[in-house]
């Protein structure tokens, strides 16, 4: 089945101008994101860093593009749902993207009825 966890990813635009960076720090974005990752990924209960990577690059992207504005990331929080919340199933009422991810990291997006 796997282990619910929900990333609140908070950033900012990384806006490119063709000299440099221009960041407008107050133009924060939250996002909430639903995952079902391999209970095999957690270490003592928790989602390491390189794994949280591994499902941000995904989600985001790892390669700059020239033609948009790049999320710069700034803070990440993670929390890994107990049975009971997952029983509950938070993420019906948020307005969040559902994934589940393989073994190798891979996301797939997941509708209501199969999270």
């Amino acid at each position: 089945m796997g282990t619910y966890l929900r990333l609140t990813i908070t950033g900012t635009l990384d806006l490119r101008d063709g000299t440099g960076h221009a960041v407008h720090p107050l133009s924060d974005v939250i996002s909430t994101v639903w995952c079902r990752v391999p209970a095999n990924w957690l270490t003592d209960g928790r989602l390491p860093a390189g794994r949280q990577r591994l499902l941000l690059d995904h989600l985001i992207g790892t390669e700059p593009d020239e033609h948009r504005a790049r999320l710069m990331i700034r803070t990440v929080r993670t929390d890994l749902l107990t049975d009971g919340e997952a029983r509950d199933r938070p993420w019906l009422t948020e307005p969040a993207g559902r994934y589940t991810c393989t073994p190798d990291g891979s996301l797939r997006p997941a509708g209501h009825d199969r999270f």
